[in-house]
Parts: C-alpha cells; sequence; structure tokens
C-alpha cells in the first residue's frame, strides 16, 4: 500500500519530482518528473499555428460554409412545405366528410374546416388567400414574398364529377417565377400536372365553379319547394352529357313531380296519389272552368282549387286548359297571331287609307304591332306611300295660289321663291328654306305635315326627326 507523504525532491539535472513513500518500508517512488512529461519543457512551449496556415483552415470553412448553410435553409423550408401539404390534406379530409353528410350545397360552401388554424399556417410561412378559406376552395400564400422562389400557393377544390357523380378532390399549385429545383419537385408532389396552372386547368376549374353554382341554385330551390310544400311538376338538376365539355348540365323539367312536399319520380304517380286523396272533385272544376270559352288567365296566371287540386296550378285560354305556363304562351300567341292576320286582311279589303299599327300590337310575331302604309287597301312602304297619289298636294307642299300662306310655313309657295337672290329654282313646285339659303330640286313635301319626310331631309328646313 503506497501513502502519500508529500514532498517535492529536486532531481540531480536540476529539475524536480514528485515523490511518493512506501508506508511499509520507507522506500521512495519517484512517479513523475520533468524529464518524462514534455508539457513542462521549455522547448515544447514554442509549438503552433502560422497566419498562412490560419487563413487556408478559414478559407476551406468558408467555401463549405456557402455551400452547406443555403441547402441547411432550403432543407429546413422544404420540410415545412411537407408539414404544410400534410395539414392541406387534412384540411381536404375534413372538407370532404363535410360534403357527404350535407343536405344543403350552398350552406357547405359557406364552412370551413373545422381545425383551420391561421396562426398554425403562419408558423409555416403560409397565409389564407383572401376568400380562400372554405371548404368550396381552399388556398394558401407565401407569408413573405422573399419566400417565394421556395414556398408556393397551395390549392384544393370539393367537387362532383359531372361523368360518375362522384366527389372529388381538385389540388392546384402555383410556384413563383424563378422556382428552386427542389421545391418544383414537391409543387409536382402536391399537385402533380397542376403545379403551374396551364389554361387549360384554369378553364377546368371556371367550368366546374359555374357547374357546382348552378347545381347548388337548383338544389336550393327544389328543397324550396319541399318546404312549401308544394305540388306540381318541379325542376331537378341535370347533369352534364359525358365527354362534351360544351354541356354544362341544366335545371329543368324531368318529370318529378311533388304532392304537398312528398317527391314522385314520375307526374303520372303524383297524379294518382292525388286521385286517391281527392277523387275527381279537381276535374270537375276544371271543366267548369273550361266551359267559358272566352276565359283567359289574366296576365297568364295560373290557377288552383285547394285542396281539391293538391296545389297544381293550371292555366285556361279560350276553351282548353294548360298544365305549364310555356304551353299556355304558346297557345296565347298563337291566338294573337290570328287575331292580327284577320286584322290586316280587314284594312286591305275595307280600302283603308293611311298609317295604321296592325291589332293587337303586344303580339310578337309578325304583323302583330307592325305599322302600315294603306294606299286604298294596298300595303305599302313610308317612301312608296309619301309618292303615291293618296297623299294630298296641300300635304306635300302644292302649289295653288290660296296656299300659299300655308306654304310659307311649310317653306314652300311664291313668297319664298323670291328669297332664292337670284338662284334660278326651276320646276313647278319648288320653294327654298326656311333660311332662303337654297332651292329644293325634288319634289316639295310638307315638312309639318308628312312624318315621314321630315325625318329623311332636313335641306329645306325640315327638322330632323
Amino acid at each position: 500500500m503506497l501513502t502519500f507523504y508529500g514532498h517535492i525532491a529536486s532531481s540531480r539535472k536540476g529539475g524536480c519530482a514528485l515523490l511518493y513513500f512506501n508506508q511499509s518500508n520507507g522506500a521512495e517512488i519517484e512517479l513523475m518528473s520533468n524529464e518524462q512529461n514534455s508539457l513542462f519543457e521549455e522547448e515544447g512551449l514554442k509549438d503552433g499555428f502560422t497566419i498562412v496556415e490560419v487563413a487556408v483552415v478559414m478559407a476551406v470553412l468558408s467555401a463549405l460554409g456557402s455551400y452547406a448553410i443555403p441547402n441547411i435553409i432550403n432543407t429546413v423550408k422544404l420540410s415545412r412545405i411537407e408539414e404544410t401539404k400534410a395539414l392541406m390534406n387534412s384540411y381536404a379530409a375534413d372538407c370532404l366528410g363535410q360534403y357527404r353528410i350535407s343536405t344543403d350545397i350552398n350552406e357547405f360552401n359557406t364552412k370551413a374546416p373545422e381545425n383551420l388554424s391561421q396562426k398554425k399556417l403562419n408558423t409555416l410561412g403560409y397565409q389564407l388567400s383572401p376568400n380562400g378559406g372554405k371548404c368550396k376552395s381552399l388556398a394558401i400564400t407565401p407569408l413573405k414574398k422573399s419566400d417565394k422562389d421556395f414556398l408556393y400557393e397551395m390549392q384544393f377544390r370539393i367537387y362532383e364529377d359531372d361523368e360518375t357523380g362522384s366527389v372529388k378532390i381538385f389540388k392546384g399549385a402555383t410556384p413563383g417565377n424563378n422556382p428552386n429545383p427542389r421545391s418544383l419537385s414537391s409543387c409536382r408532389g402536391w399537385a402533380g400536372e397542376n403545379c403551374g396552372l396551364s389554361p387549360e386547368a384554369l378553364a377546368a376549374i371556371a367550368r366546374n365553379d359555374r357547374i357546382s353554382k348552378a347545381k347548388a341554385d337548383c338544389a336550393t330551390a327544389f328543397q324550396k319547394k319541399i318546404a312549401d310544400k308544394h305540388s306540381g311538376p318541379v325542376k331537378t338538376w341535370r347533369a352534364p352529357a359525358k365527354g362534351n365539355i360544351k354541356d354544362e348540365g341544366a335545371c329543368t323539367e324531368q318529370g318529378t313531380c311533388l304532392l304537398n312536399g312528398s317527391e314522385y319520380r314520375t307526374c303520372e304517380a303524383m297524379e294518382a296519389a292525388r286521385k286517391r286523396l281527392y277523387g275527381e272533385a279537381c276535374e270537375d272544376w276544371i271543366k267548369s272552368v273550361k266551359s267559358d270559352p272566352n276565359y283567359i288567365s289574366p296576365q297568364g296566371k295560373g290557377r288552383t282549387k285547394k285542396p281539391e287540386c293538391a296545389g297544381v296550378q293550371y292555366w285556361f285560354h279560350t276553351g282548353e286548359v294548360f298544365e305549364t305556363e310555356a304551353d299556355w304562351k304558346d297557345k296565347d300567341e298563337k291566338v294573337k297571331l290570328l287575331k292580327c292576320e284577320e286584322d290586316l286582311k280587314n284594312k286591305k279589303s275595307q280600302q283603308f287609307t293611311g298609317e295604321y299599327v296592325i291589332q293587337p300590337k303586344d303580339g310578337i310575331k309578325e304583323p302583330c304591332g307592325d305599322k302600315y302604309y294603306f294606299c286604298k287597301g294596298e300595303a305599302l312602304n313610308s317612301a312608296d306611300y309619301q309618292n303615291s297619289s293618296c297623299v294630298k298636294k296641300e300635304e306635300i307642299g302644292g302649289g295653288d295660289k290660296k296656299d300659299d300662306d300655308n306654304q310659307e310655313e311649310r317653306g314652300g309657295g311664291s313668297k319664298y321663291k323670291e328669297k332664292a337672290k337670284g338662284r334660278d329654282c326651276k320646276g313647278k313646285g319648288t320653294y327654298v328654306g326656311r333660311s332662303g339659303e337654297r332651292c329644293c330640286t325634288t319634289r316639295p313635301r310638307a315638312c309639318d305635315t308628312v312624318r315621314g319626310y321630315a325625318k329623311r331631309d332636313t335641306r329645306c328646313g325640315c327638322p330632323a326627326g
């Protein structure tokens, strides 16, 4: 057993040594001397690096840092993108679940993912796009403009495929103007071919949005009919034809009918249910209205008898009954057209002369509402009528002496001819304008009495039409 007694002995060479003593026999043991430990040698204190060596090391470290540090930063950004993609996928799954249980598409379009967090997106370097925080269309953009070379815009949309009827998720992304290759690869991993939306993809998005809105409006109108206990034909959604991108579907009547708010696949089934409830009471009422051959539904509004007709609307026209307003309007136009043709025929047979508007003028088909110029029963246009024998001389600026005073007011007569100031106004019945500047070389017409002429010629003082 060794026991340290504690003295340091000097060596023969002028150094020093650390000694231990053996307790049993008192022998000294030299454990370490400065001859054995170079740390205490003066020569060791002279070792080190030169300035050149330090500069070379620093240059190498700088080169490695300039390459490694940006990659490290981009790796951090890429990890944030991947976390953002996972977050967006969770939002999409949440919205997909809400769509499947939703009964009102318009209401669904106002909903957002339940766990949507702006703060969470901000920590990842993103923010919600304006008007892009709903399940119908959720989009995010980089929070800082300086990050747009690496971070890219992401979006997804929930829609119903017009060919299969299944609910799908559309993913899109828009990289920056000069995207990093690693960022571009991540973008394609999220959106595939829709990374950098092409014009075709944008057109497809717009088409899906139009279809989605029209379908939602149709569904809302249908649900309102049910809530109002409506009876009769109703419009339902017709999906676009497969493979036809020009067809965007339509909300139209396809045979579905309601009876007091209950839906029937066919109107025949609804009619059978109505008869079981009310018997022939509705038919008897319809017959009584039809019995009046002169009765026409006022202003084209339908009528019904409650509760016997279960709220189903009917339109009546001169002894006929119609179940849709469109059929009633078609009948009404046909009746008006017959009346207009008969009115035109009567004017011709009566040798009528003058202007006349064919009645009833509210008809939409020719000749209803058209203006005709008749000369002894012959229908003429305005110009031919003005030149016809049916227009009186005094109406076209005739040259009788007794009418000179009246001609003066219309720009004709001998007194106005004197104002020509030496100009040669040849031809019978010619006259100068009200300002006396020129003669009219065509057959004079009375501005104040012949309506059509005033609209065509202003040279002789006739006011513009």
